[in-house]
């Protein structure tokens, strides 16, 4: 649950600071894939974006979609 509250702020510092690739890509299918039912509840209780099955996002995209981002 910590990964995706501080992922996406360490993302937004990435950004900020000029970094092209804000996550790590085997972070990132990590997140998507161990958390994706975590996501979906998150998301159906209005805490995140609930992710969109099928979208063809990579990992990334997706940890960064569903943080609002």
């Amino acid at each position: 649950m910590r990964l995706l509250e501080l992922v996406p702020h360490a993302a937004d510092l990435s950004v900020g600071t000029g970094d092209e690739r804000p996550i790590d890509d085997e972070l990132a299918e990590f997140i998507s894939t161990e958390f994706e039912e975590l996501m979906v509840e998150l998301g159906a209780a209005g805490g995140y974006v609930a992710p969109e099955p099928g979208t063809g996002a990579s990992h990334a995209l997706r940890v960064l979609n569903v943080s609002g981002r």
